[in-house]
């Protein structure tokens, strides 16, 4: 039975996700609000707050979106083979990682898996992203 312990990392990667494809977006867009936009929710959504980076870049952009849902979706995967919970309910973001301690070494399995999250989807995000040829303040 899978309850808040193993659903609660997910939450945490798929917000990892969400960051590492906004900032790979961000990458390829001229200086601008939209660029300066991107990167700035981008690193908020490290925290667990996804939102504006979700519905200012990654559904307008659409690439990014889908690099969101390869990101989390290998780090959900890499995280049910490792074994990652979590230990107390918390908002799932960078200052939850205090849940996650325990003597099994549960901690390194997460970083591991965090790792993943953001570094796959900034690498499909900044490989399928064009170019972004212009940026309308």
């Amino acid at each position: 039975q899978l309850g808040y312990d193993y659903m609660l990392p997910m939450f945490f990667y798929s917000n990892l996700a969400v960051s590492g494809a906004t900032i790979a977006a961000s990458l390829k867009m001229k200086a601008g609000n939209k660029k300066s936009a991107a990167v700035s929710t981008g690193l908020l959504g490290i925290l667990g707050v996804t939102e504006p980076a979700l519905y200012g870049t990654a559904v307008p952009m659409k690439t990014p979106l889908w690099a969101c849902m390869g990101g989390g979706a290998v780090a959900g995967c890499v995280a049910m083979l490792l074994g990652v919970h979590t230990y107390a309910f918390s908002m799932p973001g960078i200052t939850s990682i205090a849940t996650y301690f325990d003597n099994s070494g549960n901690i390194f399995k997460l970083l591991i898996v965090m790792a993943v999250a953001w570094a796959v989807s900034f690498a499909i995000s900044f490989v399928m992203t064009k170019k972004q040829p212009e940026d309308d303040a």
